[in-house]
């Protein structure tokens, strides 16, 4: 398990989902397809500390000024988020 399930299940209100490619764990919503412009997602890397929970607010707001338009990514990394992982990238 990369996150908790209780904080999948918060960024779920925002239509992200739990996606997963290699050893890269990520959230992903998908922007209005209706929306005739396609530019570069949205990527956001969280710093150090407890992963997404602490970013919530701002992501919310991200989610509302940019989430129409753009897909929006959020990389997980729980060896610099606080989180018992036994995969360290190299």
């Amino acid at each position: 398990m990369v996150l908790p399930r209780v904080e999948v299940n918060l960024y779920s209100l925002y239509n992200f989902h739990e996606k997963h490619c290699g050893s890269l764990h990520y959230l992903y919503r998908r922007r209005n397809k209706r929306k005739k412009e396609c530019r570069e997602p949205v990527v956001f890397f969280h710093g150090l500390g407890v992963g997404l929970t602490m970013y919530f607010p701002f992501i919310r707001k991200l989610v509302e000024k940019f989430g129409e338009r753009y897909d929006i990514f959020l990389i997980i990394l729980p060896h610099i988020g606080m989180r018992f992982t036994d995969s360290i990238p190299s």
